[in-house]
């Protein structure tokens, strides 16, 4: 449970309700804790099985809910040695955080990406709760999943080509927070909001895992071509 603590999460409460535009850039940013964390998952759905984890819908005081279960990461051994502290910075459930709590601490949560509610790590019950809607969680328990989650707002609907002109003028949230995105594929957005966060690079990082000209030339070249290539809707 506390693998992440003050690293890239906080156990404060993430009210959502209360974030207001102009916020306060915070160098090392936390992802406050879902508000209904203790809460029983009510009608979890399952919608995919992606390298990072499993993602599922579910509903909470009346709203449609989405809840990425983060797979097990490690450092891969191969690489040059770190400090045990900034190995955790760099994989997928640490970058979705930091990523989170910096748009939440900037008040953007909600602009570029979809809103996020928060993480939460799972008990028995709500993992065994998550069981039922996933065969593949059921047939091999624990499997290579971890408990750690991030809940986020349920969009349903995949981009369509109308929606790249604000794909493409969104990415300048992006900047203005510090965020290098990652996988910029369809895949990853839901209508115009960008929602799988884990490779993503929030500033600060140690290096090698920062490039201030990676980032400049990423945002310098990228974000008019977005979706050029993607096979949607009109």
């Amino acid at each position: 449970m506390n693998e992440y603590l003050n690293i890239c999460v906080s156990e404060d409460i993430l009210d959502v309700k209360a974030l207001q535009p102009g916020g306060a850039y915070k160098k090392y940013p936390q992802l406050k804790q879902f508000v209904g964390h203790e809460a029983e998952i009510s009608q979890p759905q399952y919608i995919s099985d992606g390298e990072e984890g499993v993602v599922f819908s579910f509903r909470y005081e009346n709203m449609d809910l989405c809840l990425k279960l983060f797979k097990a990461w490690e450092f891969p051994k191969a690489l040059f040695p770190f400090q045990p502290t900034n190995t955790k910075l760099l994989g997928p459930f640490s970058r979705e955080c930091r990523a989170f709590a910096r748009l939440c601490d900037l008040g953007l949560n909600g602009t570029w990406a979809v809103r996020c509610h928060g993480w939460i790590y799972l008990t028995d019950d709500q993992l065994a709760c998550l069981s039922t809607a996933c065969k593949r969680l059921r047939l091999v328990p624990g499997s290579n999943v971890s408990r750690w989650a991030i809940v986020k707002d349920f969009v349903p609907s995949p981009p369509r080509k109308t929606d790249l002109p604000e794909i493409r003028a969104k990415f300048e949230i992006a900047k203005q927070a510090l965020i290098l995105p990652g996988d910029v594929e369809a895949r990853n957005y839901r209508a115009s909001f960008f929602v799988d966060l884990g490779s993503t690079s929030t500033y600060p990082l140690p290096k090698p895992w920062w490039s201030k000209f990676e980032f400049e030339r990423f945002f310098r070249l990228c974000p008019p071509k977005v979706g050029e290539r993607w096979s949607i809707e009109p």
